[in-house]
C-alpha cells in the first residue's frame, strides 16, 4: 500500500535484522499510535532512531524542547538522546520507526560512519523534505520495504 504515492506501508509490518544486543542491528517498525497509547515519560536508548510521521499529527519532546511534527517529517535521534513522542486525541497516526546500531570499532569504517551519521547531530534534528528530495529518500526506504517482503535467506538478510 502507498501513502500519498510516497512511502510503502503495511500496518503492523516489521523488518528485523539481528537483535538489540547485537553490535549490528536494524528494526523497521511500520505501525500506528494514538493518544490512548502516548508515552508517559521521556526515555533514551543506546542506538539510533529515525521517526517518520506518515499521517496525522504528533509532537516530539527532544532534550527538553518541544516540536510539532507534520506528515513526512523525519526525526533523527542519536543514542542517549532524551525524547518522547505525543499524539493528540483523535484518530490513529501512522509512523515508521527505524532503530539501528552499526559497529564503529573498525578504523576503516569509522570516518565514513561519522560522516553518514552527522545529520543526527543537528541542533534541531528534524528534517522536512519535499518534492524530489523526499522522493529520493523514500525510494531507498521503499526498496528496503520491498526486499523485506521477500522470503528471508542469508543473502537477503
Amino acid at each position: 500500500m502507498y501513502l500519498d504515492d510516497a512511502l510503502l506501508y503495511n500496518q503492523g509490518y516489521m523488518i528485523s535484522i539481528n537483535d538489540l544486543d547485537s553490535p549490528l542491528f536494524y528494526l523497521f517498525d511500520y505501525d500506528s499510535r494514538s493518544f490512548k497509547i502516548n508515552m508517559s515519560f521521556q526515555h533514551f536508548h543506546q542506538f539510533h532512531e529515525i521517526h517518520i510521521l506518515l499521517s496525522g499529527r504528533a509532537s516530539h519532546l527532544i532534550e527538553g524542547d518541544y516540536y510539532t511534527l507534520q506528515p513526512y517529517d523525519i526525526v533523527l535521534l542519536r543514542p542517549s538522546m532524551m525524547h518522547k513522542t505525543e499524539y493528540p486525541a483523535g484518530g490513529d497516526c501512522r509512523r515508521l520507526i527505524i532503530n539501528f546500531r552499526v559497529p564503529d570499532d573498525s578504523p576503516a569504517l569509522h570516518e565514513m560512519l561519522q560522516s553518514c551519521l552527522q545529520p543526527f547531530g543537528a541542533e534541531v534534528p528534524i528534517y522536512r523534505f519535499t518534492g524530489e528530495t523526499r522522493a529520493q529518500a523514500f525510494s531507498h526506504l521503499n526498496n528496503i520495504f520491498t526486499l523485506g517482503k521477500q522470503p528471508m535467506t542469508p543473502l537477503t538478510q
